[in-house]
């Protein structure tokens, strides 16, 4: 009798558990697409464009490629000229498909950059940016040692970024890390780079070009271990997040304002760590290791844009409770994406030599 009260117990409380559960139909009017458009622009490059279009959640295949497609460049409210579409090698896997430039067109700070792009069958869609001021990054001071919440046997940078945030005007940042290292075996040189955005091992933005992975040729592959930590007040501005536990600094992605720092000259601290922090020297081996502190003076849609971006992780975390649905960020008409601009400023320090071998040897692979 026993055995069988505790058969059924189980038995009847699954009933009763998926009796609370009732389906819920929800009829979705399905939504026609439209034109997709991100651009970053810089000084430092030509005015380039990513062009795709979205797709409806009920689609049965998710395409994004776009035919034909027109973009015109406004500087200032001059016409400048229309994109040419950027040509891809058949063997290349890694570049996305849909990216157009005018080549010779670049822009100057504080100047207003306009994009119109136009497609058979779909809304002209249009964005626009002004590019902010350079900032230059003044120092970087750095220490051996391991972050408080560190529990790895890692090696540890503490560092210190110094900058001076211009008065007067509000300004926006992202700050990222890159770490080069140099192999070298007799004449043979390989270059890895792994570049850190506050997130983890990786950072995601369409506006900045790059993953957490080093890449040398076509071949990529996670290879030392890099990591950012970073408990500045600066990047994380939001003391009323519901799981403090769950989600820290790393989920801003690196970008900033400059609320708390209005006009004054201020060191950003952070924390860097890898399998082989330092470089390396032997008979068969130098591994040579830089590491590029990256600042990026950008645009407000920018900000606003990765601002977006590190809400709906902080949203899509909280498995815990329901959320009312998030609108994305987009400054372009008709359409989705980013029009933004960005400034970059960047400072490097090479890593001296030590005893520690290192964990990863791309002559082995």
């Amino acid at each position: 009798m026993m055995r069988f009260v505790h058969t059924l117990f189980p038995a009847v409380f699954l009933i009763l558990f998926i009796s609370c559960n009732p389906e819920i139909r929800i009829k979705i009017d399905p939504s026609p697409p439209k034109l997709v458009l991100y651009t970053s622009a810089s000084p430092d490059k030509d005015v380039s464009a990513h062009v795709t279009k979205s797709w409806f959640i009920t689609d049965k295949q998710w395409e994004v490629e776009v035919g034909s497609v027109k973009i015109d460049v406004y500087i200032n409210n001059v016409y400048r000229g229309t994109m040419q579409p950027v040509d891809r090698h058949e063997e290349d896997t890694l570049s996305v498909k849909g990216l157009y430039a005018l080549p010779g067109c670049r822009v100057e700070a504080g100047d207003k950059l306009e994009i119109v792009a136009e497609a058979p069958g779909f809304d002209v869609v249009r964005g626009e940016t002004t590019l902010p001021d350079y900032t230059e990054i003044l120092s970087v001071d750095t220490i051996s040692g391991r972050a408080v919440d560190d529990q790895s046997d890692d090696e540890s940078l503490i560092c210190s970024m110094r900058f001076r945030d211009k008065s007067g005007e509000k300004n926006y940042y992202r700050f990222l890390v890159r770490r080069v290292t140099e192999y070298h075996k007799g004449d043979t040189l390989i270059t890895t780079t792994n570049e850190v955005g506050m997130f983890g091992n990786h950072y995601y933005s369409h506006l900045f070009n790059a993953f957490g992975y080093a890449n040398y040729g076509n071949y990529m592959t996670e290879v030392d271990g890099f990591h950012v930590s970073c408990d500045d007040p600066i990047l994380n501005p939001m003391s009323n997040n519901p799981l403090p536990e769950k989600i820290n600094s790393f989920y801003s992605f690196g970008a900033f304002s400059d609320d708390l720092i209005d006009g004054r000259e201020y060191a950003l601290k952070s924390t860097l760590s890898a399998y082989n922090t330092y470089s390396y020297q032997s008979d068969a081996l130098t591994a040579i290791v830089h590491y590029d502190f990256i600042l990026l003076s950008v645009s407000e849609p920018y900000y606003q844009y990765m601002k977006a971006v590190w809400t709906f992780y902080l949203n899509g975390w909280d498995i815990e409770s329901l959320r009312e649905p998030m609108a994305a960020y987009s400054n372009v008409a008709n359409g989705y994406g980013i029009v933004a601009g960005y400034q970059l400023s960047t400072k490097r320090i090479t890593m001296p030599f030590s005893d520690t071998v290192p964990i990863w040897n791309p002559f082995d692979q």
